[in-house]
């Protein structure tokens, strides 16, 4: 009897490093994705990400699903986890958790955009 092994596709991470450079680089290749809630996004978030918050994060909800994915929330946590939704519903996927969240994106330096209230 011939036992097939399937490979499970996790959430990869990537560094804040990573995810500037890649937007500096070329930021076609990606979609950088907000998974906070909407008061935290307004409170401050990186320019160049969408918010699709974790409870609305579904595969349909993304405008590009052939690019990068990188998912980011505060700290970590929730973009890991909206990665494993998002590859339950489509393995195929690229999807990336950025590590450390905005915090860590703000913590190196990189520019955010703070509400004015």
């Amino acid at each position: 009897m011939c036992r097939k092994e399937f490979e499970v596709k996790k959430v990869q991470h990537a560094s804040v490093e990573e995810v500037y450079a890649w937007l500096a680089e070329d930021a076609q290749t990606m979609i950088l994705v907000d998974v906070r809630e909407i008061a935290e996004y307004r409170t401050a978030c990186i320019q160049q990400a969408q918010l699709i918050p974790l409870g609305e994060i579904a595969r349909e909800k993304l405008p590009i699903k052939n690019k990068k994915i990188v998912l980011h929330c505060r700290l970590g946590g929730r973009s890991e986890m909206a990665g494993e939704k998002l590859l339950a519903e489509d393995s195929s996927l690229d999807v990336y958790s950025m590590d450390g969240g905005i915090e860590a994106w703000e913590q190196s330096g990189y520019p955010v955009v703070k509400s004015k209230t």
